[in-house]
C-alpha cells in the first residue's frame, strides 16, 4: 500500500497492490513506483519504507529527487525479533536511546553504548543499527 501525505496535511492512499507467488520484491515495488508516476505522481519529498534490498535503489531510480528514510518501527521490530527473548526488553530500551533522542551526538552516543552492551551477544543486530541509523 502506498499512502501519500499532502502538503496540507491531507493523506492519501495512493495505491494498493496485491503481488504474486513472486511475493513482494524490488523489481515489484519499481513497477509500482513506475505506476504511481504514469498515474500522476510527480514530486515525493521523502519515502519511508522497510529495509527490502533493492528498494531504495529502486526508489532512487524512479524518483531521483526523493529522500529515504527507513522505518524505525520496522528496524525495531526486526531487531528485536533476531534478539533472545530474555534479550528483548532491554534491547529495546537501549535502541530507544538511538531513535528518540533530540541530537545526532545523543544517538552516536546511544550507538556507542549499543556495542559496548550488546556487540558481543547480538554483533548482527549492532552492526545493522550503526550502518543504517542515518536513515532514521
Amino acid at each position: 500500500m502506498a499512502l501519500g501525505i499532502k502538503p496540507d496535511g491531507r493523506r492519501e492512499i495512493l495505491g494498493f497492490w496485491l503481488f504474486g507467488a513472486e511475493g513482494e520484491s524490488a523489481r515489484n515495488w519499481e513497477e509500482v513506483l513506475k505506476d504511481l508516476k504514469r498515474r500522476g505522481v510527480q514530486r515525493v519529498q521523502i519515502f519511508v519504507t522497510d529495509d527490502l534490498p533493492g528498494l531504495e535503489e529502486a526508489i532512487r531510480k524512479i524518483f531521483p529527487e526523493a529522500d529515504w528514510q527507513l522505518c524505525v518501527l520496522h528496524a525495531v521490530r526486526d531487531a528485536l525479533n533476531k534478539a533472545r527473548k530474555k534479550d528483548r526488553e532491554a534491547l529495546a530500551e537501549a535502541l530507544k536511546r538511538i531513535y528518540r533522542v533530540e541530537t545526532e551526538e545523543e544517538a552516536k552516543e546511544g550507538l556507542w553504548k549499543l556495542r559496548k552492551r550488546w556487540g558481543g551477544i547480538h554483533p548482527k543486530i549492532v552492526e545493522r543499527w550503526e550502518t543504517k541509523a542515518y536513515a532514521f
